[in-house]
């Protein structure tokens, strides 16, 4: 049968009104599950409750994507709980919950099947995972109401806790909107409700939805879909990206119309704006999604402070002078973050934060290397040395090959 789901959201546009009733056999077809396999395998990850690693799943996987095979195909397909892990927050720290690497490529195939056909729902205003659309699209659309129509009024809003306070009744009704196969709801309600492994003991799930589940993105814009679509037909100015929003408004009148409005359909999703992150702003600057956007020049987009003082964080850490890693693994763990951090605030005014940031990155590199060669211990290395010899990447000369090769925005 394949995996290419398109036809479905081809058929969503044209039936506009119909739902989508048989689906169960897309999901259990072998061939889809091998793809599946192959996406979860491509993004790696650490083991589940059942301590099942990508690498273990890779050596039996005919026999363990057999046994998904027939546990969904016979409806005896139960998801395990998640193991919970934290992540450091700048105010704290962030819960997720990782699946085992089976239930990974289970949540995988129903969001190969489901994607295409709410992605015919989605709107223009959402940016957050969805296919062919980005963070740094979403920048340009702000950039567009701040340079073009010189809007200053700000909704800058965050939902309080939205993962931990999905309501499944509510999520699962939405999803019923479009898809009226009992199996595949059954499915989505398991993984609401399949709990979290803590320190040994297991919790239960009522609400919410753990981040770190493959299908969770999808089921987050499903969700904040509504959300969208109530503020859109309201001629409202919005911009999400994931459950992180701005709405650009012409006037103080018409921001706070779009506040009291905001605050009526998350009431009707069970969800709330955090008190002291929700804010109405006539300003000439806005932070959003890691960028500082306007100011003096309204054109200028640099990275926040944060932003920049986390990246340095990291790097200081990976060149912390204990450790015992030979210095051309530890320049690939640096590379992997420079790469990462570098194409996404390429797109900015950022010539010379990157350039002080390659200062610091080969000071942190000289640093580690110095103390562990005992022939350059009296020697400085040239930074010739470090790109040539060590393979250490440069900000700047990344930002070069993007502004040769394109337009910033």
């Amino acid at each position: 049968m394949g995996f290419d789901f398109g036809y479905l959201k081809e058929f969503r546009k044209r039936f506009l009104n119909r739902k989508l009733y048989s689906l169960i056999d897309k999901v259990y077809d072998i061939e889809t599950l091998r793809e599946a396999w192959k996406r979860v395998y491509s993004n790696r990850g650490c083991a589940g409750v059942d301590k099942v690693t990508i690498r273990e799943f890779k050596r039996n996987e005919e026999r363990y994507l057999q046994e998904l095979h027939m546990a969904l195909k016979t409806g005896r397909y139960t998801p395990p709980p998640v193991l919970r892990k934290y992540i450091p927050k700048k105010d704290g720290l962030r819960p997720l919950g990782i699946p085992t690497v089976k239930d990974r490529v289970a949540q995988q195939v129903v969001k190969m099947v489901l994607e295409p056909v709410f992605e015919s729902k989605f709107l223009e205003c959402s940016y957050g995972y969805r296919t062919k659309r980005n963070a740094h699209q979403a920048i340009r659309k702000l950039r567009h109401y701040r340079t073009q129509k010189n809007y200053r009024w700000i909704v800058d809003g965050d939902i309080k806790g939205f993962f931990d306070n999905v309501d499944h009744e509510i999520m699962i009704s939405l999803v019923a909107k479009e898809i009226s196969d009992g199996r595949i709801l059954d499915l989505i309600s398991k993984w609401l409700k399949a709990g979290v492994m803590k320190d040994g003991k297991e919790e239960q799930t009522e609400i919410g939805t753990p981040q770190g589940g493959v299908i969770s993105p999808l089921l987050a814009n499903i969700y904040l879909h509504e959300f969208d679509r109530y503020m859109i037909e309201r001629k409202f100015n919005l911009i999400r990206y994931a459950d992180d929003f701005v709405i650009i408004c012409s006037t103080e009148k018409r921001a706070k119309k779009a506040l009291a409005e905001v605050k009526k359909v998350l009431a009707k999703l069970k969800l709330q704006l955090h008190p002291e992150k929700t804010r109405i702003v006539h300003t000439e600057e806005i932070q959003f999604l890691g960028f500082i956007i306007g100011g003096n020049n309204r054109r200028r987009m640099r990275p926040r402070r944060e932003a920049i003082t986390k990246f340095k964080g990291k790097i200081k850490v990976l060149t912390k002078r204990h450790k015992t890693i030979p210095a051309k693994d530890i320049v690939r763990q640096m590379n992997a973050l420079i790469s990462g951090w570098g194409h996404y605030y390429k797109i900015g005014t950022v010539t010379e934060v990157f350039r002080k940031l390659d200062i610091y990155l080969r000071k942190r590199l000289r640093i580690y290397i110095e103390k562990k060669i005992s022939e350059h211990s009296h020697q400085r290395l040239s930074n010739h040395t470090l790109w040539k010899e060590y393979g250490l990447k440069s900000l700047t000369y990344l930002l070069k090959l993007y502004q040769q090769n394109s337009h910033p925005v």
